[in-house]
């Protein structure tokens, strides 16, 4: 019997030490510590953090609200150099069946055939060909998105939010955000237009870690 109750007891003090142990972590994080300046940031590679990263989708719908919905699975690569930012390099992947819009028998109807028909191609890819930076935190990324297995350009607005050491798992990472605006019609997605708008908006906010 004893033993049991040991193990269950380590459990509970685990637990309950573990929240105490992240907060103590995050009492302990200086924002003045956050490094603002491109220049000043590590070079490397840099992988998505996917507890820290969101994909959203906007598109008006009968002229009135827009529609918003999200993929919850998608991963992106960065390869840095604060030297020469201009050869900066990106290139994101998206699971397209992880489409989310909250409402589970429509998340299926949008992977299906008459929409991102994610059976057939079941990834979305982005892959950047220029980066143009205008200061130390914006920058317009040109590259060619592949969607349903259609190429075409795209290009993303982003903001560099800064880089810092993170408190938990102790990996030097970077902040961004971006906004993009397309026609989804150029990927062969034009069912409902124009009771749902052509026009889509994407949102984007992520962290990623130095390799």
């Amino acid at each position: 019997m004893a033993a049991p109750i040991l193990r269950r007891l380590r459990a509970a003090t685990l637990a309950l030490g573990m929240p105490l142990i992240l907060l103590a972590a995050c009492t302990g994080f200086d924002p003045e510590a956050v490094e603002r300046t491109l220049s000043a940031t590590r070079e490397g590679q840099y992988r998505l953090d996917p507890h820290h990263a969101t994909l959203l989708f906007k598109v008006r719908h009968m002229g009135l609200a827009p529609y918003v919905g999200r993929f919850n699975d998608f991963d992106v690569v960065l390869d840095f150099d604060p030297q020469n930012p201009a050869a900066t390099r990106l290139h994101a992947t998206i699971d397209t069946a992880s489409v989310d819009v909250n409402y589970p028998s429509f998340n299926a109807t949008l992977a299906g055939p008459g929409w991102l028909d994610s059976a057939r191609h079941p990834t979305a890819t982005f892959v950047s060909t220029t980066v143009s930076w205008r200061d130390e935190s914006h920058a317009r990324v040109d590259g060619i998105l592949t969607l349903k297995g259609i190429a075409a350009p795209a290009s993303l607005e982003v903001i560099f939010h800064g880089a810092t050491r993170h408190v938990i798992t102790g990996t030097y990472t970077l902040g961004f955000s971006a906004n993009a605006t397309l026609n989804r019609s150029d990927w062969g997605i034009d069912k409902h237009i124009p009771v749902v708008d052509d026009e889509v908006a994407l949102e984007i906010h992520a962290e990623l870690q130095r390799r």
